[in-house]
């Protein structure tokens, strides 16, 4: 049954990139994805409604707020973004077809008219801007109300809202950060939510260059995943736009879509490590998880790689990581994997293989897919941290 359905997803499975080391890999690599796959599209165009928990929270008070929305005629498609930007570490996202809702104009072509493609733009700074802020420390909040701007690539009687919540201030060894929650929710004319995207993301605060390192980093992270909901890429819409057409090509039957990330911070071995768990739900019967984690130096704030910190060399270190997944393998038994699950352990790199530190040692991970089905969850092991930094 695994051998048959892998055979079934065909070029869509095994051509799934196996690295994880570009910074905006999840959206990539799960947009082109999306581009292949329009099976939860047809499905939700002949009528079957699938339904999802966890979107459409409501915003709290006391929260930065921003409303836009665009004067545009019609859709636009200006053009791939390409993001810019460092590499962003650990990026771990399985696929599946069955969510895949990209691009359903081949399975609906005789359903609903396709809206025009057309387009309009403008920078989103100084154009009829009203911003009102209050100073203070958590709770902060700053108020923007914006009008249409002629670079939004929303396509036309797409209305967003974003607001973003402070947390608690806690400790973190010397330091103390917060974790901060963006929400952007994204409605037509009519007030109906088509998509939200929702990010926990750390906030140092103490003002130390690292400190101030890792904030830009995750300032400019946040900037680049929110453009890459937005932006249309090669080969179709951006997701908030998809969904926007799935909206007026099945009303009835469209469920609102949306992106979840919470995340949680570390402190071990002189390295800070910051993990997104994310959820992603695009259509179909379930949504697909993915991880993001990204190491730091806790003096510097630069970028880690774990090979570069480990008393281990990188061969070592990788050859222990085989060994461990190779363990499990065993003691789970060959029937909770796929055929080929040995070959991809055997074949891991250690640098591009998802990990994050834990309180006992080195959690690695691989996705659901890569060696299991998509019930097995992520596939994990961990290495006591003496065997990596001794």
């Amino acid at each position: 049954m695994k051998s048959e359905f892998k055979n079934q997803m065909g070029d869509i499975f095994t051509n799934f990139p196996k690295t994880t080391g570009d910074e905006n890999f999840h959206i990539k690599s799960r947009l082109r994805l999306k581009r292949k796959a329009g099976m939860a599209a047809a499905l939700l165009a002949m009528g079957i409604v699938f339904s999802v928990g966890g979107c459409g929270e409501d915003t709290a008070a006391g929260e930065e707020t921003h409303v836009s929305g665009t004067a545009s005629s019609g859709w636009e498609n200006p053009g791939v973004h390409q993001p810019n930007g460092e590499n962003a570490g650990n990026t771990a996202v399985p696929e599946d077809a069955t969510t895949e809702t990209a691009d359903a104009d081949a399975e609906t072509e005789n359903s609903t008219a396709e809206p025009d493609i057309t387009s309009e733009a403008a920078e989103v700074q100084g154009n009829g801007v009203e911003t009102v802020e209050t100073a203070g420390q958590t709770g902060d909040t700053t108020a923007e109300t914006e009008t249409a701007a002629e670079e939004n690539m929303l396509g036309t009687g797409i209305l967003s809202q974003e607001n973003i919540s402070h947390g608690e201030s806690q400790p973190l060894g010397s330091m103390t950060y917060r974790m901060d929650e963006f929400y952007k929710t994204y409605t037509m004319e009519d007030g109906t939510e088509i998509y939200h995207v929702k990010i926990q993301y750390p906030v140092f605060l103490g003002g130390s260059q690292a400190e101030e390192k890792i904030n830009a980093f995750y300032e400019s992270w946040l900037d680049e995943f929110v453009k890459g909901k937005e932006t249309p890429w090669e080969g179709g819409d951006s997701p908030v736009n998809a969904a926007a057409k799935l909206k007026q090509q099945t009303p009835d039957a469209f469920v609102s879509m949306g992106d979840e990330i919470t995340a949680s911070v570390m402190l071990q071995q002189g390295l800070i490590n910051v993990l997104m768990d994310g959820y992603d739900f695009e259509g179909g019967a379930h949504g697909m998880p993915y991880r993001i984690s990204n190491l730091f130096y806790a003096e510097s704030g630069e970028k880690a790689l774990l090979s570069e910190v480990s008393a281990l060399s990188k061969e070592e270190l990788n050859q222990k990581m085989v060994d461990a997944f190779l363990q499990k393998y065993q003691q789970d038994g060959e029937g909770a994997y796929f055929p080929d699950a040995l070959t991809v352990i055997q074949t891991l790199d250690v640098d591009t293989t998802g990990n994050y530190l834990a309180e006992n040692g080195v959690v690695f991970f691989l996705r659901p897919y890569d060696v299991a089905p998509y019930a097995a969850g992520y596939v994990e092991v961990t290495i006591p941290y003496e065997e990596i930094f001794s």
